[in-house]
């Protein structure tokens, strides 16, 4: 059974968890779209967002 106190950890792990996340995502696009040649970053970018995605999704 779970404690009391559990479901409040859980929810503030998450709040964390989802704060982290946007924090670095914009970076990382950023990073994806400084690496990539012109003509081909649009492409690149939609890779890794198309992989981030499926993987959390």
């Amino acid at each position: 059974m779970a404690q009391a106190g559990e479901g409040l950890a859980q929810a503030s792990a998450g709040v964390v968890l989802g704060l982290g996340t946007a924090l670095v995502y914009p970076t990382l696009l950023a990073a994806v779209g400084d690496v990539a040649h012109p003509a081909w970053r649009a492409h690149s970018v939609g890779v890794y967002l198309g992989g981030n995605d499926h993987v959390a999704g």
